[in-house]
């Protein structure tokens, strides 16, 4: 006798207990969900709010805030725009 493929509540077919597909796709979720909160959770160590800037900006001026909180002399930088 040949085995039937189920239909899962989600509207999957497949042999299993649970759909597997919805499974990967509820973790791939979690995962992202977990990596923006992370982000979230850098800025409150900020000394000024960075939120609205890009990725790259804000990862750039953590540099800088942290070269002139160790006492480097800011002309080192040459005054350039951080651009985004």
């Amino acid at each position: 006798m040949s085995r039937r493929k189920k239909n899962f509540p989600c509207g999957h077919k497949g042999y299993g207990q649970r759909c597997h597909r919805c499974a990967q796709e509820q973790m791939a979720r979690n995962e992202k969900q977990q990596q923006k909160n992370a982000w979230e959770e850098t800025f409150s160590k900020d000394t000024i709010d960075l939120r609205p800037f890009p990725k790259n900006v804000v990862l750039k001026a953590r540099q800088i805030l942290t070269a002139l909180a160790n006492q480097q002399d800011y002309r080192h930088f040459h005054g350039k725009r951080l651009r985004h």
